[in-house]
């Protein structure tokens, strides 16, 4: 009897197991699957400080649908499908970084629904100036902008919220931060999944 189940359960997971993450020919999958990690949370304290090289982040946040958001887990209150960011010069006259250029195909990071970032290891670091910054969809519509400050520093994690250094988006815009959680354009929230 307990081989039984126990074949049956193998079988199970087997049968489960074939073809996730592949599509027929045996490639893998391009339709993005999001779910919970860590949004709201500050990305920078783990990923330029307990993870390894090759996932330390630039920076990064997390994008919701609207601003008065009560519930980090929520998964249905998070801004999701394929988020970008541009850094324009603070004038807003000339793009000067693009997300989309510095995507790893084979990152798991975007798997967390809306959440952003840049690769460290994709970009380097952006130099120290004021950017106005944009995150928009797949297609390029701005979803929301706003002005801030990078000092070109590395991530403190003594000091997540540096007014100069703005690299860690969820150190102050959260439900307990100093500034309302990022979100998107009421106009636009139809455009987040």
């Amino acid at each position: 009897m307990k081989r039984e189940i126990l074949f049956l359960l193998v079988s199970s997971v087997m049968l489960l197991m074939t073809g996730c993450g592949e599509d027929e020919e045996g490639t893998t999958s391009t339709a993005l699957v999001q779910g919970w990690h860590n949004q709201g949370k500050d990305c920078l304290a783990c990923h330029n400080v307990d993870l390894q090289d090759e996932r330390h982040l630039v920076f990064g946040g997390t994008v919701y649908k609207t601003e008065d958001n009560q519930n980090t887990d929520n998964l249905d209150t998070l801004c999701g499908g394929e988020l970008y960011v541009n850094l324009w010069d603070a004038g807003h006259t000339q793009k000067l970084y693009e997300s989309k250029k510095y995507v790893d195909p084979n990152s798991k990071g975007n798997r967390g629904k809306g959440n952003i970032f840049i690769l460290q290891r994709m970009l380097g670091s952006i130099n120290a100036n004021n950017y106005f910054i944009e995150i928009t969809d797949k297609n390029g519509t701005v979803l929301t902008s706003m002005l801030h400050q990078f000092s070109g520093g590395a991530y403190d994690i003594n000091n997540p919220q540096d007014g100069s250094n703005r690299i860690s988006c969820n150190a102050c815009h959260s439900k307990d931060g100093g500034t309302t959680p990022i979100f998107v354009d009421f106009n636009k929230q139809n455009l987040c999944q």
